[in-house]
C-alpha cells in the first residue's frame, strides 16, 4: 500500500486559516455566551416596512445579537396615568416574529421629564401597560427606561441638581418595585458612563450609578467612545460600573455608539447669579422644569463660581445674539461676562475635547464667548471602516466574556449600524 504523505500547506496560507479559525471560534463562543443587544428606535418603520426585518436579521447575525431594546410607541393621557400602546396588534405581531427568530425583547421608553417627582406616574403607567401585555401574550421579556434627566436644565444648577437626581432615583425604585411585584420582566435603565458623582439618599452615600445598580436588574452603560480599549475607551469608561455590578450582584450591558455625531457649539452671553437664576426659573416654569427662552434651549456653565448662560448654535447671526442677550439679562438680572476665554476653555477641557473659544464683539461693550467642542466625534465608531469596527467589536466581546456580570455588548442603534454594516 502506498504511504500517504502529509498535505503541505504554505505557511502564509496556514496563517490565514489560523486567523479565520480563531475569529470564527471567538465569534461562536461569544454569540452563545452573551446576550448582546441592539437599541431600536424606529419600531414603526419595522412594522410598516417589512424589508427592515431583513436588515435587522442581517445586522444581528453579523454582530451575534439576540436581544432587542425595542422602542414601544405610546400615547399617554394628559394626567399621565394611562398609557396606550400604538398599533398594539401590529406590535404583538412584531414581538411574535422576534420570538420566532429567537430574540429576547425589552420594551424601551423614557423621557427626561419622567425623572421629575410629579411625573413618576408616567413610567409607572408604561410599566403597567407592558406588564398587562406580558400577561396577555407572554411577551416581551423586559423593560428598559432611557430617561436621561441630565438633559434637563436643573441638572446644571447646583441648587436643583441633587433634588432632581434624588427624585429620579426614587422613581427608578418605585417602578422597579411595581415590575418585580407584578411580573417576571427584567428591569433595566440606560445611563451614561460618567454617573459617578456621589449622592446621599436615606443616609446612604454612593455614586449615582451605584445607587441605580442596586435598584435594577441591569444598567445599560452608554460608554460611547471610538475605541474599545486603552485610555478614554469603551472598556476604561465601563470599569467602575462593572465594579458596582459585582458589588450589587447585578448585570451591565456595555453600550457603543455607531451614529454620525459632530461637534457642538455654545454661545455664552452673560453672567447670572445662580440663586437668582434658579429662583426665576422656578417662579416662571415650576420646580425643576426644563427651560427654553424664545424657543431656544438655555445652556449653562459654572466657571470659577460664576454662572454663564447662553444658547447653542454656530449659525446664529451676531445681531440675533445681541438681542437674545438683552432678553436674558432683563429676565435674569444678568451682568457682563467677567470670565475670560482662557478660564472658560480650561473649564470645558475638564469634560470635553475643545476645538476653540472665540470672543464675539456684540457692540456697545457687549460680547459673547463662542465655544466649539469636538467631544462628540470621539464618542462614536461611525468614522471607523467596517474592518476597524469589527476589530473593536470583537475586542469588546472578548473582554465581556471574562466577566459574568457583563450581560453583553449593546449597539446603538439599528438605523445607524444598518447603514454602517450593509453599505
Amino acid at each position: 500500500m502506498k504511504e500517504l504523505t502529509p498535505l503541505k500547506i504554505p505557511s502564509s496560507f496556514r496563517s490565514i486559516l489560523l486567523i479565520c479559525f480563531s475569529i470564527l471560534t471567538v465569534a461562536a463562543q461569544h454569540s452563545t455566551a452573551k446576550n448582546n443587544a441592539l437599541w431600536i428606535w424606529n419600531t414603526r418603520q419595522i412594522i410598516d416596512q417589512p424589508e427592515w426585518r431583513d436588515s435587522l436579521l442581517s445586522v444581528t447575525t453579523q454582530l451575534h445579537i439576540n436581544t432587542l431594546f425595542l422602542y414601544f410607541s405610546y400615547d399617554i393621557s394628559d394626567d399621565g396615568d394611562t398609557v396606550t400602546l400604538y398599533q398594539k396588534d401590529s406590535l404583538i405581531s412584531l414581538l411574535s416574529w422576534a420570538k420566532a427568530n429567537s430574540f429576547k425583547v425589552h420594551a424601551l421608553a423614557g423621557e427626561p421629564e419622567w425623572a421629575l417627582r410629579p411625573n413618576h406616574n408616567r413610567p409607572l403607567a408604561f410599566a403597567r401597560e407592558v406588564i398587562k401585555l406580558r400577561k396577555e401574550t407572554g411577551m416581551p421579556d423586559g423593560i428598559q427606561f432611557d430617561i436621561e434627566p441630565y438633559l434637563l436644565l436643573p441638572f446644571s444648577l447646583p441648587q436643583t441638581k441633587q433634588q432632581l437626581i434624588s427624585d429620579w432615583i426614587n422613581g427608578v425604585w418605585k417602578t422597579g418595585k411595581l415590575i418585580r411585584e407584578q411580573s417576571p420582566l427584567v428591569y433595566g435603565i440606560a445611563i451614561p458612563f460618567w454617573m459617578e458623582d456621589t449622592i446621599t439618599i436615606e443616609n446612604i452615600t454612593m455614586p449615582i450609578g451605584k445607587h441605580l445598580s442596586f435598584l435594577t436588574d441591569y444598567l445599560a452603560i452608554m460608554a460611547y467612545r471610538s475605541k474599545a480599549e486603552g485610555s478614554a475607551s469603551v472598556i476604561s469608561f465601563s470599569e467602575r460600573e462593572l465594579e458596582w455590578a459585582q458589588q450589587a450582584h447585578r448585570k451591565i450591558y456595555i453600550g457603543i455608539e455607531t451614529m454620525r455625531l459632530g461637534g457642538s457649539t455654545t454661545n455664552y452671553l452673560c453672567e447670572v447669579h445662580p440663586d437668582t437664576f434658579a429662583q426665576k426659573i422656578v417662579q416662571s416654569f415650576g420646580d425643576y422644569a426644563d427651560f427654553r427662552f424664545r424657543r431656544r434651549k438655555i445652556s449653562v456653565e459654572m466657571v470659577n463660581g460664576k454662572m454663564l448662560i447662553g444658547t447653542g448654535g454656530s449659525d446664529i447671526p451676531d445681531p440675533e445674539l445681541s438681542e437674545f442677550r438683552k432678553g436674558l439679562m432683563q429676565s435674569f438680572d444678568g451682568t457682563v461676562i467677567t470670565v475670560t476665554a482662557k478660564q472658560l476653555a480650561a473649564e470645558v477641557r475638564k469634560s470635553e475635547r475643545l476645538e476653540g473659544v472665540t470672543e464675539i464683539d456684540l457692540g456697545e461693550g457687549a460680547f459673547a464667548l463662542r465655544v466649539v467642542t469636538e467631544e462628540l466625534k470621539q464618542s462614536t465608531m461611525f468614522n471607523l471602516s467596517k474592518d476597524e469596527f469589527y476589530t473593536e467589536y470583537m475586542t469588546l466581546l472578548k473582554y465581556a466574556a471574562q466577566f459574568p456580570e457583563i450581560e453583553g455588548i449593546a449597539v446603538h442603534h439599528l438605523k445607524s449600524v444598518r447603514k454602517f454594516l450593509l453599505q
